[in-house]
């Protein structure tokens, strides 16, 4: 029988001989809010998994149940995960990136984002699609100021919105280059736009 996520807290906390108060202040919430997740009332939010993770001593695989047992053949299992907050591209007019409490959170393997700051992106639009870049698709995103010529990157463009394009300079412009022959290459002033950071990784959408 499937164990749920409050009874793994529950379990754990017992185990290690903490209170559902403690539990409640290392994630800065109410003990009523863990009795709930315990009592399977609603499973905690993806924002507290970290910190539960963290004063539980347990890896987010064995916090969310899943089950090496269960891997395709060939398959290993990850030793370290960490979460990592989801964001989309803003498009014209939207808001820029902001990480809201309330954002989607996906796992990654702690040695990929070692020594630096990292997030996830969902991709919009067919632009990157020679890249190996879907819509859908997680990339992982270093957040860095400067990227090498022929990099891609995510760059917020002010008058466009976000975006995820080969970088490359030429003189004191920047050009944006799509991996799909039905987009133009773009020539921005750096006035006019920021990068946000290098793309490090792709995850492919299961449909």
């Amino acid at each position: 029988m499937e164990v749920h996520i409050g009874e793994r807290i529950k379990r754990r906390r017992e185990s290690l001989g903490l209170t559902q108060v403690d539990i409640g202040n290392a994630c800065g919430v109410s003990f009523q809010t863990v009795s709930g997740w315990e009592r399977q009332s609603g499973p905690p939010p993806a924002k507290y998994i970290p910190k539960l993770c963290e004063v539980l001593k347990m890896r987010p695989e064995e916090l969310l149940g899943m089950d090496p047992a269960s891997l395709p053949p060939g398959a290993y299992p990850v030793t370290e995960m960490v979460l990592l907050p989801v964001i989309g591209q803003a498009q014209a007019g939207r808001p820029r990136i902001v990480l809201d409490n309330e954002l989607e959170m996906a796992p990654v393997e702690k040695e990929l984002i070692a020594g630096g700051d990292y997030f996830w992106m969902r991709v919009e639009g067919d632009s990157m699609i020679n890249a190996g870049i879907h819509p859908g698709d997680l990339v992982l995103v270093r957040r860095q100021p400067f990227v090498e010529n022929g990099q891609i990157a995510v760059v917020d463009i002010f008058d466009d919105g976000v975006m995820i394009k080969q970088v490359y300079r030429a003189g004191n412009r920047l050009v944006l280059i799509s991996a799909n022959p039905a987009y133009m290459p773009m020539s921005v002033s750096p006035e006019n736009c920021r990068i946000i950071g290098l793309v490090r990784e792709i995850r492919r959408r299961i449909a």
